[in-house]
């Protein structure tokens, strides 16, 4: 059962209220949004949105994760084309404009994705950044004891 706030019905009902009963318009509406319609500046919080989603915004911090071949750009499936190539740079480079102070960009050697483990090799993209830009810290996978159970905190 879901629960709202006070706040989050009002919300809600200030949103529907200029459908009445016109479901069909109401479901448009909800099928055409995109992530800037709600996106609150003023709210201490993580956004997570795509990087298409984030063009014309600004935020103080970006993480752009998975900066892998494969990934960014996404290739897993199917080779792409050149112009295909060129769009998935293109937008990774607005993901990257999109902060105001700090940018970071992760990558994986090792990811297991759908229960298989792939071997992972950074991303050409980040082969072309100017290294005088560029932080590099690693970290070294931790080894847990099995007998032991993990703590949240």
């Amino acid at each position: 059962l879901l629960k709202l706030t006070d706040e989050e019905l009002k919300t809600l009902s200030d949103f529907c209220d200029p459908f009445e009963n016109q479901y069909k318009r109401f479901f448009d509406a909800i099928a055409t949004r995109v992530a800037d319609d709600d996106y609150n500046n003023k709210l201490e919080a993580v956004s997570l949105m795509t990087i298409h989603a984030s063009k014309g915004l600004e935020f103080n911090t970006i993480f752009i994760p998975g900066c892998e071949d494969g990934i960014i750009p996404f290739n897993l499936y199917k080779n792409k084309t050149k112009a295909e190539l060129a769009e998935e740079e293109r937008l990774f480079y607005v993901g990257i404009t999109r902060t105001r102070n700090n940018l970071i960009l992760t990558h994986s050697k090792k990811r297991s994705i759908f229960a298989r483990v792939l071997l992972q090799k950074r991303s050409s993209y980040l082969n072309r950044l100017e290294k005088k830009l560029v932080e590099y810290h690693s970290r070294e996978a931790k080894k847990f004891e099995t007998d032991k159970q993990l703590d949240l905190f």
